[in-house]
């Protein structure tokens, strides 16, 4: 399984720096799917099919089906193997994503 390392973001997606006033480099895995959930397609310059835009489901009546087809495709895309996914109502309670 590999991991990816990229300049990492605190909880409001602002850039963190280090002490030595560079920015701080880590794991970011984790920080990649809740991205992905998170923003919608056409927000990604460099990647304009990218995006699951989650927060449009949650008032959405009978949509699991389709949250969880769009979360997959999305991490598929982005090199995730994705083991399973768990719903609670719309909401989004947990995904199990690998890295390929």
């Amino acid at each position: 399984m590999a991991t990816v390392s990229d300049i990492i973001l605190d909880e409001s997606n602002d850039l963190t720096i280090n002490s030595l006033g560079d920015f701080t480099v880590g794991d970011s895995d984790q920080q990649h799917v809740v991205l992905i959930i998170n923003t919608f397609l056409g927000q990604w310059k460099q990647s304009p099919f990218t995006g699951v835009g989650a927060i449009r489901f949650i008032n959405s009546a009978g949509q699991q089906q389709t949250l969880r087809r769009a979360i997959t495709v999305q991490m598929i895309a982005d090199g995730y193997t994705v083991n399973d996914i768990i719903l609670k109502g719309n909401e989004i309670y947990y995904i199990d994503a690998n890295r390929i």
